[in-house]
This record gives structure tokens, sequence and C-alpha cells, in this order.
């Protein structure tokens, strides 16, 4: 199979994941700001560790080079 039939899946899954994870708020009842200011918190701390640990491999690799 060739790469683009590859990429076409990847992509479709990203999207089917999308919907399937937007589906429960589309159709749920409107939730207690607690709960919400638990989720805001929650996807908070995972960004901020994705973009820190994404800076840590290059950060660390350039001081070896110095």
């Amino acid at each position: 199979m060739s790469l683009y039939f590859y990429a076409f899946l990847g992509s479709l899954f990203a999207g089917l994941a999308t919907v399937i994870g937007a589906f429960p708020v589309l159709i749920g009842k409107k939730i207690s700001p607690k709960i919400q200011d638990v989720f805001l918190g929650f996807s908070a701390g995972i960004m901020l560790a994705a973009s820190v640990f994404s800076l840590i491999i290059p950060a660390l690799s350039t001081q070896k080079k110095l």
C-alpha cells in the first residue's frame, strides 16, 4: 500500500476521534461550572506538559554542542 493511503487513514482516524470526542458534548446536558473548571485545568496541564516536554530534548541537545 502506498504512503498516501496510510496518510489518508491517519487523517481519517484523527477526524473520527475528534467527532467521537465532541459527540458527548453535543448531546449531553449542561455541566456544572465546577466540573468545567476541572476539565479546563486538566486540558491546560496536558498542553503545558506537551509544550515543555517537546522543548526539553532540543534544549539538551543544544547544550551538548556548546
